[in-house]
């Protein structure tokens, strides 16, 4: 499979990856051949990245169809909540739990399942359900590899999935606003987080611990961040997992008063801020597991040549497998040449093509 931006696609293109609903539902299924009027509609839903098929990648297989699955039942149920949470109907929480502890039992037992992989709103058409996913997937992993229990990982998971649902409380115009919020309009928007710890200390079953990610997941060490501008030590780990994990995603994703950040510059702004907004624990973990560079990502390397990343290297986020398909001015190799950075001095990838 091979990532492109979707003004790149193509009528005659093969899609080799599901785009799915709000609600869960496959809307565009792998192997359907786009048409004209398929890559408007993507386009219109605010999707910018597809996966397509390429022959030269035909051993690159897309995400685990189980995860697919998983993640399509959180939205559905996720979705379903947020829409009566608004009516003030609280009583949806438990098929999210039952998603959620599925979802962590994946991910636990799965030794193959790369970060990359876990966060893929581009395979959906909703931002805000789609960014709770992403900010509780990215949670769970990075929970997974810091050592956290079973339990303790479902909370993390599902209190990072709930973090937003403050957000139900805050007018529309000002969450759809285009651009930038007046200094009245953000004050508003700041008590998001105190809504959402309202509304989830009426879920008997979200725990205290859970329920506090709402409460601080923007909350910064250096005690600039929201609410209650807590320092360090005030703030809890999960919080501070959750906290990663919302502005990670929040960078890498088109919003609504500007468009997204490639991964790269993402990857680089939340490094850059370890110890002033992140913690240094959460940040290694992320920095080690996190992969610059998405599978199937063009990316030219060091003398101009082109190819696609066909492989992390754990721990060397910029240095990934390529398999080289072009030379410097743009001809088709006759092979491919597949080239390992990590083991390469010399070379390394100058940028993704996109």
């Amino acid at each position: 499979m091979k990532l492109i931006n979707i003004r790149k696609a193509r009528p005659g293109d093969i899609l080799s990856y599901n785009i799915m609903t709000e609600t869960g539902q496959i809307m565009l299924r792998d192997g359907m051949v786009l048409s004209s009027d398929y890559i408007k509609k993507i386009k219109y839903m605010g999707i910018n990245y597809i996966y397509i098929k390429d022959e030269l990648l035909e051993d690159i297989a897309p995400i685990n169809p189980e995860l697919v699955k998983l993640k399509a039942e959180v939205v559905k149920s996720f979705n379903n909540m947020y829409n009566r949470v608004q009516n003030e109907d609280l009583s949806q929480i438990e098929g999210i739990n039952n998603n959620v502890r599925s979802l962590v039992d994946f991910i636990v037992s799965s030794k193959d399942i790369n970060l990359v992989y876990l966060s893929d709103l581009k395979t959906f058409d909703n931002y805000t359900f789609i960014h709770s996913l992403n900010t509780s997937l990215t949670a769970l992993f990075i929970g997974k590899h810091m050592g956290f229990s079973r339990e303790s990982l479902v909370e993390i998971t599902l209190g990072s999935l709930l973090h937003d649902i403050g957000k139900t409380k805050i007018p529309k115009a000002i969450l759809n606003k285009t651009g930038k919020l007046s200094s009245e309009e953000f004050e508003v928007m700041k008590k998001h987080p105190l809504h959402g710890h309202d509304v989830i200390f009426r879920m008997p079953s979200v725990s205290p611990m859970a329920r506090m990610i709402s409460l601080q997941h923007h909350e910064r060490l250096d005690g600039t961040g929201y609410p209650n501008g807590l320092l360090d030590n005030e703030i809890t780990m999960y919080s501070k997992i959750a906290a990663l994990s919302d502005v990670y995603d929040a960078l890498s994703n088109n919003r609504v008063y500007r468009n997204a950040l490639p991964t790269d510059e993402a990857y680089d702004i939340i490094v850059k801020n370890t110890g002033i907004y992140f913690d240094p624990k959460v940040v290694e973990v992320f920095k080690r597991e996190f992969s610059v560079y998405p599978i199937g990502t063009q990316v030219e390397v060091t003398g101009g040549m082109i190819g696609y990343v066909v492989k992390q290297n754990r721990g060397e986020q910029r240095r990934p497998v390529i398999r080289l398909a072009y030379n410097a001015i743009g001809e088709k190799l006759a092979y491919p040449i597949e080239l390992d950075l990590k083991a390469i001095d010399g070379i390394k990838v100058e940028k993704a093509v996109v």
